[in-house]
């Protein structure tokens, strides 16, 4: 396996994942930085580069913009090319596309960990990636809040 070319996570510096991109391809290495937007990789702080670690692994790991290689020990952890694959599927434009129809508007859901843990509220809207906006009614009074996507599932 240290011979043969797989996918590697990279972990970046701070703020650094377009630098650290640039320098690995300087090296005649392969990557991938799936981003959300313009401005927002789709994992901050991490990208995906596509080498043999027997050849590649010390030049990327000390490569400016780079902070470490996910590794389980002293070894690389492969990323399967599928996982890749399924990513690149996704994008539309240049950046990978969030699914929004995780529940649809007007739907009711229930909150299942956090703040307002067993809240019930209709989905409104999807604020990002990762949260989405609901109507709280509370009392007398309707409340509009935005939660990570994960604490929410479907009211019985």
């Amino acid at each position: 396996m240290i011979n043969s070319c797989y996918w590697y996570v990279v972990n970046t510096k701070p703020r650094q994942e377009d630098l650290a991109e640039k320098m690995i391809m300087q090296l005649g290495v392969e990557t991938f930085y799936p981003k959300i937007n313009d401005r927002k990789g789709l994992f901050p702080g991490y990208l995906f580069a596509k080498y043999k670690p027997i050849e590649h692994f010390k030049k990327i790991r000390y490569t400016k913009g780079v902070r470490d290689i996910v590794s389980y020990g002293y070894n690389p952890v492969p990323v399967d090319d599928e996982i890749i694959d399924a990513i690149r599927i996704r994008m539309k434009n240049g950046f990978v596309q969030i699914s929004n129809d995780l529940f649809k508007k007007g739907e009711r859901v229930i909150i299942r960990d956090g703040l307002f843990k067993d809240f019930e509220g209709i989905f409104e809207d999807v604020k990002d990636s990762e949260r989405i906006i609901i109507l709280l009614n509370l009392i007398s009074y309707q409340a509009r809040i935005v939660v990570e996507a994960e604490k929410v599932g479907r009211a019985a």
